[in-house]
């Protein structure tokens, strides 16, 4: 068992390190696609556990408005929430306090062009307990308010 909590730790601190690197050149690409306009950054924290960064770019030559923001928060998840999440848990089971980490990217791009597409990206990796969830993958495109394309991949870890 120890194993397998040593593991869930690495790998949990190697999806934290990849998100947060990812967002830096991700900001960086987009304000060069712009040519004008910066991120203004707002770094955030949860009382109960972890934090993330926000950075939106706004009013730009390109951009209407984009954020690339990443979150990491951890802590204790009532027993209400966890049975909420798990729906095929039986109702009259009553767990106890469950730990939950939860780390993610998320990206939403409005170009100023209204025929231009709006994407928007998530990679989100949840554990409750010791146990690694699935990692999220979804990509969402609008184009002209109408919902074009979308891909939702989980990769099991």
């Amino acid at each position: 068992m120890a194993h397998s909590s040593s593991f869930s730790s690495s790998v949990r601190a190697r999806f934290e390190k990849m998100i947060r690197e990812a967002q830096d050149p991700v900001c960086t690409a987009l304000e060069a696609a712009d040519g004008g306009a910066n991120f203004k950054e707002d770094v955030w924290s949860r009382p109960s556990g972890g934090g993330g960064i926000s950075r939106v770019l706004q009013d730009g030559a390109i951009w209407k408005k984009s954020g690339v923001n990443v979150s990491v928060v951890y802590g204790i998840m009532p027993p209400e929430a966890y049975r909420a999440a798990k729906a095929a848990a039986s109702p009259d089971q009553k767990p106890g306090p469950i730990p939950f980490f939860a780390a993610g990217i998320s990206s939403v791009l409005h170009p100023k062009n209204p025929f231009a597409p709006t994407l928007q990206i998530m990679i989100f990796h949840p554990y409750f307990g010791a146990v690694s969830h699935t990692i999220i993958i979804t990509v969402v495109c609008h184009i002209a308010q109408n919902l074009t394309y979308v891909q939702c991949k989980n990769i099991s870890s």
